[in-house]
């Protein structure tokens, strides 16, 4: 998720229509319902421990690779 809108909000900062943006959440869960922990556990389980620190960072840090 963090990729996508990463690569929205990039485009949308070249559109000078654009001047502000709402982000909001469906489902009663917000933005954080564990699937980024998940997601890390099942990078560590297959031994594939730079894509989860990839992931970590994309995440965590909004530095996209």
């Amino acid at each position: 998720m963090v990729r996508a809108l990463a690569q929205q909000l990039a485009e949308w900062a070249g559109d000078p229509a654009i001047t502000r943006i709402v982000v909001t959440a469906a489902g009663g869960r917000a933005f954080f319902g564990g699937g980024d922990l998940r997601r890390l556990y099942q990078l560590r389980q297959e031994g594939r421990v730079e894509d989860a620190l990839a992931f970590w960072r994309d995440e965590n840090t909004g530095t996209m690779r």
